[in-house]
């Protein structure tokens, strides 16, 4: 009987365990960091050729602070190569940082494992907080001899796309907000996609979407080399799980989430922001931003929006009082015409290296002016003396045709400069892409090393582009979709926005996605107003760059407006299309219009208008175009149709004659500066006088005709009448024509 009973004891106690401590064990491991998982990374975006003796091939990734790598870990190289090969000279070689790891034959790697090469790598040789680089460099040649194997097209080898990095993760990095972007956005994890749900309050006003917008743009100025989007942007009693979250609101609305306050920060003050992030299980983490107030929200807002202020915050959480309006840096037009490659943000660029060595540059025309013919670019350049003057070359490219050479000789070697004429046709487009090509030879040298302290180019980022002004605006196109014209004015980086229904969820996931690709196009964080339902602008919003979003029977776009597009819903829900567009409503069903026009009231302002129908198979087509950059990196025109296989129909539109450019005043003012070379408060001095004089002169002549009238009174009161008066006059003219 004791027995008995003893035994239903220890059952009932470990019936107990089993239902007590097991559970609570399971919810700690969830938010366990120290569980180890393993993941496949491609370390290509597309296929590698290589066709040089000596070739490279690098991927470059971040480890975040409290990362910790697994020792198995392993770079699996998918490759493949010429048959003209020549075994006893071709080799391929991996490091990591410059650090050798391993060398192979190239046959042999083939014999052994059909072109897939496994290499293990020291993981004590990767940096924590820092660029690290895996680099496979590949020797080859096909033909015997001293540089016989240059522009050889049997030369080849191939690194395939669906090569990988595998990773073994101990410990993901800690919960940081200086580790931030490198969690969310930056993360070799997840490779080319930006992977975030936005939580927001149950009840969303204008301030909370503009500071999600703002957030989504800040996303895309650290985030430009990302091709994929997944977002998603839920409300508070209906999240989703297994991705990173970002929730932004006012902190009534999350006040419930005590995790995300530490015990000091429970109170802050009115217009107080707020941040923190925490780490939710495994490589899954959530942040907070919010504030007391609208202002303390915004406050918040701008410091995420500023990668140099949050990489500088070592603790998960900070208050923030200040105001850290975020300003890009504003750079006026120079009215001369006169740019520096520094001014488009280029240094000196090293081309080192023996034989071929390109850069590729791009000029965007400020604010859309268009330049005219003579407009061109001085290339200073300076080179290796030791370069055979005979063979070494430098071709430029302008939208990838040819349009000057130059020999590279002892002549140009310290102070070279050659003037390219920029073709009309380039000066037609918004954007002006310069291809440099250079040729730098030796002579008959060992292919094996590359020379980079004996061949080398260097481009000046003195050298000068010189365009023109026409005082015309150049047609916007979808090309670079979205994008806006920055760093000419404080109002260029502000948006206004117009949805159908700017409290849907899933309207606000396409703005967020938006609002990401902007920033990515511009490098720059943009400020959001978010239109009314009549879709009316102020004054204010006038002079902003401006988006219109939605369904063709309920879009609300303003008059002005409507009058330049090609394409536009009628009050009776049919879609007016103009002649010279060969299309028709029926052909634009459950298909994805996108549209570009020049804003009516500010010419270096742009309007898009995108539009579908309004089922779910149209508005899921709509977020799959925004979500692939492949896609958008297509469209063209002023007019572009994406149809549910993901093909693109662009149509052009001839604008009937030329738009001049729209002029603040302080710019006209600049303008008559350069034109007359004289300086501006020189200008204003003039025109002082000019205007003081004409008004001495009408006071003078003012001054004249009263001392008249008062003469004539005078002769009245003194008994002459107003015939004697004009006898004298006439007495008096008569006298002065005789003299």
């Amino acid at each position: 009987m004791y027995m008995n009973l003893k035994l239903k004891i220890k059952f009932i106690i470990m019936f107990l365990i089993i239902v007590l401590v097991i559970p609570f064990s399971c919810v700690f491991a969830e938010g366990d960091n120290s569980s180890s998982a393993s993941y496949d990374i491609s370390i290509f975006k597309d296929d590698q050729k290589l066709s040089l003796p000596k070739n490279v091939g690098s991927y470059w990734f971040t480890v975040p602070k409290g990362f910790d790598i697994g020792d198995d870990c392993y770079v699996q190289l998918h490759f493949t190569f010429s048959n003209t090969l020549i075994s006893t000279r071709s080799n391929i070689t991996m490091l990591i940082n410059d650090y050798p790891v391993e060398t192979q034959w190239t046959y042999d790697i083939q014999k052994a494992t059909s072109g897939w090469w496994n290499v293990k790598f020291p993981t004590s040789k990767l940096k924590i907080d820092s660029i690290n680089e895996i680099k496979f460099q590949s020797n080859q040649r096909s033909i015997e001899g001293d540089c016989a194997d240059m522009d050889n097209p049997s030369n080849w080898v191939v690194f395939h796309k669906d090569s990988k990095l595998h990773i073994t993760v101990n410990k993901y990095p800690d919960a940081i907000l200086s580790n931030f972007n490198l969690i969310y956005y930056d993360n070799f994890l997840k490779n080319n996609v930006l992977s975030t749900d936005f939580i927001l309050p149950k009840n969303i006003d204008d301030n909370c979407k503009a500071a999600l917008l703002k957030t989504s743009s800040s996303i895309g100025k650290v985030s430009t080399d990302k091709d994929n989007i997944e977002y998603g942007v839920f409300k508070e009693d209906d999240t989703a799980t297994g991705k990173n979250k970002v929730f932004v609101g006012l902190r009534s609305a999350f006040a419930n989430i005590n995790n995300f306050f530490n015990p000091e920060d429970n109170k802050l003050s009115k217009d107080e922001g707020y941040l923190s992030i925490r780490q939710q299980s495994g490589n899954v983490y959530n942040t907070l931003v919010t504030g007391e107030s609208k202002a303390g929200l915004n406050k918040a807002v701008d410091f995420m929006s500023d990668n140099s202020l949050l990489k500088q915050v070592a603790g998960d959480s900070i208050k923030i009082n200040s105001n850290l309006k975020y300003t890009p840096s504003i750079k006026p037009i120079n009215t001369s015409g006169v740019y520096k490659f520094s001014d488009f943000g280029y240094s000196d660029v090293n081309l080192q290296g023996a034989f071929h060595q390109k850069l590729d540059m791009s000029f965007i025309q400020p604010k859309g002016i268009q330049s005219q013919k003579g407009s061109y670019i001085d290339l200073k350049f300076k080179h290796s003396k030791v370069l055979d003057s005979d063979r070494s070359a430098m071709t430029v490219y302008i939208n990838g045709m040819a349009v000057n050479s130059a020999k590279l000789t002892v002549a140009n070697a310290e102070d070279g400069i050659l003037k390219i004429n920029i073709p009309e046709s380039a000066l037609n487009l918004p954007e002006i892409k310069v291809s440099i090509e250079c040729y730098n030879y030796l002579g008959k040298i060992d292919c094996s090393k590359d020379y980079y302290d004996s061949a080398w180019t260097v481009i000046n980022s003195d050298s000068k582009l010189c365009l023109l002004s026409k005082e015309t605006s150049i047609q916007p196109t979808l090309q670079k979709f979205p994008f806006f014209y920055t760093n000419y004015s404080d109002k260029d980086t502000q948006v206004a926005i117009g949805m159908w229904n700017t409290s849907n969820l899933f309207n606000l996931k396409i703005a967020s996605i938006l609002a990401t690709r902007i920033g990515q196009n511009t490098g720059e964080v943009f400020n959001w107003e978010l239109l009314g339902k009549d879709g009316e602008l102020t004054d204010k919003q006038k002079n902003m760059n401006m988006i219109f979003l939605g369904t063709y029977d309920d879009v609300k776009i303003p008059e002005s407006i409507k009058k330049q597009l090609a394409i536009v819903p009628s009050k009776s829900g049919n879609l007016d299309i103009k002649k010279e567009v060969n299309l028709i409503p029926e052909i634009l069903k459950n298909k994805v219009l996108f549209q570009v026009i020049r804003s009516p009231w500010d010419t270096s302002k742009r309007v898009y208008v995108i539009l579908c129908d309004n089922n779910i198979s149209s508005l899921q087509l709509l977020e799959s175009t925004l979500s692939n950059r492949n896609i958008l990196l297509k469209l063209d025109g002023q007019v572009a149709v994406v149809d549910t296989d993901k093909k693109i129909q662009t149509i052009n539109i001839k604008e009937t004659g030329s738009v001049k450019v729209t002029k603040t005043l302080w710019e006209q003012i600049k303008y008559a500066e350069f034109k007359t070379h004289i300086p501006w408060w020189i200008l204003l001095i003039i025109l002082i006088g000019i205007i003081f004089g004409i008004v001495m002169i009408i006071y003078l002549r003012r001054s004249k005709n009263e001392f008249k009238k008062k003469s004539e009174t005078l002769k009245r009161q003194e008994g002459f009448f107003y015939e004697d008066i004009e006898e004298d006059e006439e007495s008096k003219n008569n006298k002065d024509r005789l003299e």
